[in-house]
């Protein structure tokens, strides 16, 4: 057993929650919430582990506070997967500063799957399991889906987007942009079966400044996006500080 030797510089942050797999059209939607107790999340790394994999597949997805984070993947072989998503942080330079980077661990090579993931993930990661059949990979579509319906209305520090599904959809990623301000992570919604409408809030906007946002209807193989540009209303940045300054004359 190999334990590492390193000084923590901050907390690092506790396990990711509500870890979840939903298999849609034969890709696997993954969804969760921020950890409950730790430092804060830098971004997260989700693994793949499983039938025709050599090794864990790293990915990292910047985590914004206050909203459940996913991702997706469309598996190629049937069987059971173990999906893991860890909790990182990074601060001067050290990433997960009570643990060490695979390259500081000896004999990390010769190690198993569950013994790497206990050495660089101790209690900040969480494992879920996801069964993908045959007939679920059959069902990828390989057409392109339609093209989304996309209505954006502003509101006081949000905007709020409305859209339809077409066919051959398994799900949308939703991206903001903007040239002088944060964007924020893709964010993934899953197809239901039946549902014709979907909405999702941005509640991160900034009053007065003016986002493009780009809705994305994928599945397995192809997508197509609708964008629209919408522009928060409410006090801006600006406004606040100058009453602040002016409540403290």
């Amino acid at each position: 057993e190999v334990t590492p030797e390193v000084t923590a510089a901050v907390e690092a942050p506790g396990a990711p929650r509500n870890l979840a797999a939903q298999v849609v059209n034969g890709v696997v939607i993954l969804t969760w919430d921020a950890p409950a107790t730790g430092g804060a999340v830098g971004y997260y790394e989700p693994k793949v582990l499983g039938p025709g994999m050599d090794e864990w597949f790293y990915g990292t997805i910047s985590n914004v506070p206050g909203t459940s984070t996913s991702t997706v993947w469309s598996p190629s072989s049937p069987g059971t997967y173990q999906v893991t998503v860890a909790a990182t942080t990074y601060v001067d330079g050290v990433e997960l500063p009570d643990v060490p980077a695979f390259w500081q661990v000896d004999g990390y090579d010769d190690m198993t799957d569950d013994e790497k993931l206990e050495v660089l993930y101790p209690n900040h990661s969480n494992v879920v399991e996801v069964t993908i059949t045959q007939e679920q990979i059959d069902e990828q579509a390989t057409g392109y889906p339609g093209k989304p319906v996309v209505t954006a209305t502003p509101g006081e520090g949000q905007v709020t987007l409305t859209w339809s599904a077409g066919e051959d959809t398994t799900y949308f990623t939703i991206d903001r942009e903007n040239n002088l301000h944060p964007d924020i992570p893709d964010v993934t919604i899953a197809v239901v079966p039946g549902q014709e409408t979907y909405t999702w809030t941005d509640t991160n906007a900034e009053p007065g400044v003016r986002y493009r946002y780009i809705v994305t209807a994928s599945n397995s193989e192809r997508g197509i996006i609708t964008d629209v540009y919408a522009t928060a209303y409410g006090a801006t940045r600006d406004e606040l500080a100058a009453a602040q300054v002016a409540a403290l004359i």
